[in-house]
C-alpha cells in the first residue's frame, strides 16, 4: 500500500479531494470535464484565498512563494519568519480584517515554536477553525501524534526538491483552497 509523506496510507476518493477511485493524481492545470484544451477556465471575481507560511527559512518560503504563484488562482501569501510575529499578526488589525483561510507552519521556530503556535491558535475562538497544516522536515511519530493531539489539520513532511514542493502544493491547494466540486 502507498504511503504518504507521514506514514499513513494516502486518503482515497471524496476524502483525499480527488474523484472516487482515484489516487495520488489530479487534473492537469486549468483542466475541466468537457474541456480538455483547458480553454474556457473563467475568471473568478472570488476574492484571494490567503495563505499565510509561518517559517523562519526564507528558502523554504521562497520555494513555497513560487510553488502556490504558479497554481491557477494563486494565493494571497502572507509570512512571518517566527511564531511569536505570526500570532501578533493573526490578533493584531490586519490579521483579523485579513484572516488566513490556512497557515502552513514549521515546527523548529525561533521564539514561540511551532508546537506553541498550533496550541495557541487551536485555543483561540477566533482562529480555531482555520485549518493549520504542519510542514516540517522532522517525520518523528512522536511530534506527528503530539500535533494530532493540538487539533492539527494536517502534518506534512517537507519534500527536498521544488518539484516535490510543488506537487505538495497543488495536493494542498487542491484539498484547502479549492471548492468542493470545481
Amino acid at each position: 500500500m502507498a504511503r504518504s509523506y507521514f506514514g499513513h496510507p494516502p486518503l482515497r476518493g471524496r476524502a483525499s479531494g480527488l474523484a472516487p477511485g482515484t489516487q495520488g493524481t489530479l487534473p492537469q492545470q486549468g483542466r475541466r470535464k468537457g474541456d480538455p484544451q483547458g480553454k474556457n477556465v473563467k475568471p473568478t471575481t472570488e476574492r484571494k484565498h490567503r495563505v499565510m507560511l509561518v517559517e523562519d527559512d526564507p528558502i523554504d518560503v521562497r520555494r513555497l512563494r513560487d510553488a502556490f504563484g504558479r497554481r491557477p488562482h494563486p494565493p494571497q501569501i502572507v509570512d512571518r519568519a517566527d511564531g511569536r510575529a505570526a500570532l501578533d499578526y493573526l490578533s493584531g488589525e490586519e490579521g483579523q480584517q485579513a484572516r488566513p483561510d490556512l497557515i502552513l507552519v514549521d515546527l523548529k521556530l525561533p521564539r514561540a515554536g511551532g508546537r506553541d503556535f498550533v496550541a495557541t491558535v487551536k485555543s483561540d475562538p477566533r482562529l480555531r477553525q482555520v485549518p493549520v497544516v504542519v510542514f516540517t522536515t522532522s517525520s518523528s511519530e512522536t511530534d506527528v501524534n503530539k500535533l494530532y493531539q493540538l487539533h492539527v489539520n494536517g502534518y506534512l513532511v517537507k519534500p527536498a526538491d521544488q518539484n516535490a514542493v510543488s506537487d505538495l502544493v497543488e495536493l494542498i491547494d487542491h484539498y484547502w483552497l479549492t471548492p468542493a466540486g470545481a
